[in-house]
């Protein structure tokens, strides 16, 4: 009698001890999953890549507002309901084009501003107030070949409006900055030459994130010693935020404008 409750003592222990290993495997190899899944490479859908390009990446800081990449990718909210404004430099000098892809995942873009043209400043509209978005700028290359991402940003699209305070600078292939004064109502520009042929530089600039409603045209000769410039603009309101950008000259044309500056007139 004593044997045989030792033995069916022993039984249950067993029984027991499979019980647990079958409890611990279920509740640790789901963490083994996500584990995997979260160190696993994520493929980001791309609407216009052509064969051969180089694959598209998300920045590791994703959810953030930038700057990110090699381009610089910058997001502003605003200046008006449902509206967020990206900044961007041009990493590529064979550069011709840049597509706008967004969406509320991180990594999923099923909406596109398809080639906006060669330009450094875009405001994409119609958004819904209160919600995150996120945004890569896709570079499109000589030839219509893409030339991917690689950096993705945020901004929750605004419920009413702001005023974007973009950055002062230095930005883009000219280190564009701005800064105020020397006096009341004024400011000025600092930047470099990236093309050797540039002949001269117009200065644009305005009250909202890439909308120009003033130009200083021929505002600066080059010269060629010099690869550093600035100039001043003055009878500006005190107080209001100002947008500001180049429109450099090669061959008697305004090739492109640069990367936008802002700050408030004294």
């Amino acid at each position: 009698m004593a044997a045989r409750t030792k033995g069916s003592r022993n039984f249950f222990c067993l029984i027991l001890a499979v019980a647990a290993a079958v409890l611990l495997f279920y509740i640790l190899y789901p963490k083994v999953k996500v584990s995997q899944i979260l160190t696993s490479s994520t493929p980001v859908s791309n609407a216009t890549a052509k064969p051969g390009v180089p694959q598209n990446t998300v920045s590791a800081q994703g959810s953030v507002s930038g700057p990110v990449g090699r381009n610089g990718l910058t997001a502003y909210p605003g200046p008006g309901v449902g509206e967020v404004t990206l900044e961007w430099g041009r990493h590529f000098v064979d550069g011709e084009n840049f597509s706008i892809h967004y969406g509320t995942k991180s990594g999923v873009y099923p909406y596109v501003a398809s080639h906006v043209g060669y330009i450094s400043t875009y405001v994409v509209r119609g958004l819904i107030p209160g919600t995150k978005y996120y945004f890569v700028v896709e570079g499109i290359r000589v030839g219509d070949v893409s030339a991917g991402w690689d950096g993705e940003v945020s901004a929750v699209a605004p419920a009413s409006a702001v005023s974007v305070a973009v950055t002062a600078g230095p930005v883009g292939r000219n280190l564009l900055t701005a800064k105020v004064g020397p006096k009341k109502g004024q400011v000025t520009l600092n930047w470099t030459r990236y093309y050797p042929d540039t002949e001269k530089y117009n200065v644009v600039y305005g009250l909202k994130p890439g909308v120009y409603s003033y130009g200083l045209l021929n505002a600066i000769d080059t010269t060629p010693q010099d690869s550093n410039y600035s100039y001043v603009i003055g009878a500006l309101n005190s107080g209001t935020r100002y947008y500001f950008a180049l429109i450099p000259q090669r061959s008697g044309n305004g090739t492109y404008v640069t990367s936008e500056v802002s700050v408030v007139a004294p």
